[in-house]
């Protein structure tokens, strides 16, 4: 039996995911960590914590993205937090974790700021899911890094794929104001040529099409993200794929962090009840 404790976003909030993961191997046996975006990948993070298991990280909206595209095509082992325990993994790789197949696919939309590129590409031009000269690296997922993925996950069905954010049409009722409607959205998203999909069900147009990409014999078993700061979990049954939601671990806007694990014994998603920080700090400072 192998457990996989799944971790929402942390935003920089590294002791958070600290103690979270000092309890997830603790009281209930998990012996790796996934960690679905934003949590706070630049040369500010702690690098002095030791996790107390290998935790495979993907990129959100809110990392250094500069550093990311730098790094980008370097070893794991050469990332300046290595030595942590973390491991950011690159968009598209798909690697075995236990007995899992585990595909990673990172970035999202920013709904309240400008999309980072590298280069950067004018507030006055659109914006493209491509890979090209004019730019190489976005914040959100590319078209091309769907293709990489796709590619390495080959014929056989994923057990767990891992986003930042999550398809539109999905299904999954997913409805932000903030996002849509708001004027930072419309100036920072729909104004720059990218589409998020109807407004009672939001997502990354790259992950849309991965998901129409991905047929019903290859979609994911389980299909885990975060972003949205809510715990939702809803499954397909056109593609037999359940997606899960992952609530945060940041004890700066929530007070407590609830417990997900993947146990491939079960081939399901446990979640627990919520356990506040303030608990688990004290057991493990």
């Amino acid at each position: 039996m192998t457990r996989i404790a799944i971790f929402g976003d942390v935003h920089e909030q590294w002791s958070d995911l600290h103690a979270a993961s000092t309890t997830m191997q603790d009281r209930f046996g998990c012996a790796y960590g996934i960690q679905v975006g934003d949590l706070g990948l630049n040369y500010d993070a702690d690098v002095s914590l030791r996790f107390p298991f290998p935790i495979y990280a993907i990129d959100g909206n809110h990392e250094d993205h500069e550093l990311l595209c730098s790094i980008s095509k370097s070893d794991h082992a050469t990332d300046p937090w290595s030595a942590t325990g973390i491991r950011w993994m690159r968009r598209g790789e798909v690697i075995t974790i236990g007995t899992a197949r585990v595909g990673f696919l990172g970035g999202a939309l920013h709904g309240h700021a400008t999309q980072v590129t590298v280069p950067e590409i004018p507030a006055n031009k659109p914006l493209s899911l491509r890979r090209s000269p004019r730019m190489h690296w976005a914040q959100y997922p590319l078209l091309d890094e769907v293709e990489t993925l796709i590619t390495n996950a080959g014929t056989q069905r994923l057990d767990l794929l891992v986003t930042h954010s999550c398809p539109s049409g999905a299904g999954i009722g997913l409805r932000s104001s903030n996002w849509r409607w708001n004027a930072a959205a419309i100036e920072h998203i729909l104004d720059r040529g990218l589409e998020t999909g109807p407004t009672d069900d939001l997502g990354d147009p790259a992950l849309t099409v991965l998901r129409q990409r991905l047929s019903s014999t290859r979609s994911p078993r389980y299909w885990c993200f975060g972003h949205w700061h809510r715990i939702i979990r809803q499954f397909d049954p056109n593609s037999a794929t359940d997606y899960l939601c992952v609530g945060l671990c940041d004890s700066t806007v929530h007070p407590a962090f609830t417990p997900h694990y993947y146990d491939d014994e079960l081939d399901d998603i446990v979640i627990c009840e919520p356990i506040t920080f303030p608990e688990i700090q004290k057991k493990h400072s």
